[in-house]
């Protein structure tokens, strides 16, 4: 009489560890599928984070670039933000004003540059290229490390970023100095000239 009762126990254990099994098997399949999303999720990220490292890279050497080519002009140049702090100064500025750019960077240009008669003008033209506009040729009055006076042709324009904010101002100053000190001499002697005939 127990046969019956193990045929019915076997049975029991039978459906229980068929039951396990497909569960196994559902899991085994939602965990291969999680992990080819993991995968593919992974890959993806890693593409992005390797395009990141490109970009990046690209942008460094376009920085690298811009800094050579501007150190390089072969005018005093550089560059400021809304409120005059200069953030690139090349070669030839250092030479006309007598400054390095490792003293000048993330100072204001006017304490530098300016004198009290171009302070005003400086105040205007940083004014109107933050609103867009590109300077006509100036002469301005500027002043050196040492205090020597010098004149300059001045020109400013903006410079914008990839989708045409305004982030910086150029300035580019061609040194007049010379050309002005012989016009005056040349002035100052036809003064002369005709004071000594009256």
């Amino acid at each position: 009489h127990s046969t019956p009762n193990i045929d019915q126990n076997e049975s029991e254990h039978l459906l229980k560890a068929n039951h396990q099994k497909a569960e196994i098997e559902d899991q085994s399949e939602l965990l291969s599928s999680d992990n080819l999303g993991m995968k593919i999720a992974f890959e993806n990220l890693a593409d992005a984070s390797e395009y990141a490292q490109n970009s990046r890279n690209l942008y460094e050497i376009a920085a690298r670039r811009f800094e050579e080519l501007f150190a390089g002009v072969p005018v005093a140049c550089f560059t400021s933000d809304e409120f005059g702090t200069i953030f690139e100064w090349n070669r030839c500025a250092e030479q006309l004003w007598g400054v390095t750019a490792y003293d000048i960077l993330h100072k204001k240009l006017q304490p530098i540059i300016c004198t009290p008669e171009s302070e005003a003008m400086v105040a205007e033209l940083l004014t109107r290229v933050f609103k867009g506009e590109v300077s006509e040729q100036l002469e301005i009055q500027t002043k050196n490390q040492s205090g020597e006076l010098l004149w300059a042709f001045v020109y400013v324009f903006p410079l914008r970023s990839h989708d045409g904010l305004i982030t910086g101002a150029v300035w580019a100053f061609v040194d007049n100095t010379e050309r002005k000190r012989q016009a005056d001499q040349v002035r100052e002697s036809e003064a002369r000239f005709r004071t000594c005939i009256e």
